[in-house]
Parts: structure tokens; sequence; C-alpha cells
């Protein structure tokens, strides 16, 4: 991250990482925090308020998809996992939440994005269009995407290169494993300069 950076956060959830962007873009730069649950939307604009971040960050009470629309938020164990599911849900206690492609961001440029959409990640990938970000952090679970290796190819593609983040932080190499991961890694990709 660099100072003026414009950002995109994905599942901002309650704000945590929200906030470390805003933090790290600075006066200049600006975060759109992505999160369709309105429990959570709550708890993202009191974040911002206690952090002193909310002139550096625009809350967008929505969900990241390749088209705009809508789906359910259903919630996955406890009360702050939900995926997007598009279609019919059989769960009654889903809420009906818009979902708009990240081409349709309000920001001038998009220099980095997180994604962390409880396996929407592709399909929000899918949304940004033409918009090339310089990097992005992906939640990568392989088991919820319906082609990861069509999403690999499509990063690859798109001129990024694609680390694992490890336990310490840091980004190694991807290895030949990423397709064959069984729970959830934290990717890194960036375009090269």
């Amino acid at each position: 991250m660099k100072p003026g950076w414009q950002c995109i956060d994905v599942g901002a959830n309650f704000g945590y990482f929200t906030v470390l962007l805003a933090d790290l873009v600075g006066l200049t730069g600006h975060v759109e925090a992505w999160e369709p649950s309105e429990e959570l939307q709550r708890c993202l604009a009191h974040t911002l308020e206690l952090s002193g971040m909310r002139e550096r960050v625009t809350p967008m009470h929505c969900a990241a998809g390749h088209v705009a629309g809508s789906a359910f938020l259903c919630r996955q164990g406890n009360d702050y996992a939900s995926a997007v599911v598009r279609g019919e849900s059989e769960d009654q206690d889903a809420e009906q939440v818009p979902m708009h492609p990240l081409a349709s961001t309000r920001l001038k440029s998009v220099d980095f994005v997180k994604l962390d959409a409880e396996g929407m990640e592709f399909e929000a990938w899918v949304g940004l269009g033409d918009i090339r970000p310089k990097a992005a952090l992906i939640e990568w679970t392989p088991s919820r995407y319906e082609s990861p290796a069509a999403f690999m190819a499509m990063l690859r593609s798109q001129g990024y290169t694609i680390g694992r983040v490890n336990s310490a932080g840091d980004v190694d190499g991807p290895g030949d494993d990423l397709l064959e991961v069984k729970g959830t890694e934290m990717l890194w990709v960036e375009r090269s300069a």
C-alpha cells in the first residue's frame, strides 16, 4: 500500500482491514468498504467512527458480483460469517441484498482490492471488468469455485504474478499446488510494473 492509493475492501465485515487500509493510504487515498450485511454495516460505521477514519472510507451496502442484481446472504455458523448465494435460498433467515459489479465503483481509479467474499471471489473479480488493480489480496478457497483453474488462468492472463501469503505475512511463490488446496489460503497477486 502507498499513500494516495484507491482501494476496495470486499467483505469488509466490521472494518478491521478497512481501517488498516485507510491508515496506509493516508489523507490522499480512499477506501470503499463493500459489505452486504446490514448488521455488519452498523458495526463498520461504528468502527470507522471510533478509529477516526470515516472521511477516508465510503461504506457500500452491497455484495460484489459479476453483474448487478440481488442475492441472498446466508449465515455460516457464527454471526459474522456469511455467504452470498444467487438465486433461491433454502435458508429461512437469509437476508436479500443488492449485488453490484466492482466496475461500478465510485473511485476514479483502483490500485488495490482485498477480496474475502466466502466463495464469491471469482465472480467479484470478473465484476472488475476492465479495471486492473496494481495488487490484490485474495482469499483462495478452490473448493468453493466452479473452476479454480479458470480463476488462476484469468489472473495470469491479466498479467498478475501470484504468491501465497505465509503464516509470517511474507509472500512465497505459489508452488504448483494452489489448485489442490483443501482449506483456505491468502494469495497476493501483483501486476508487473
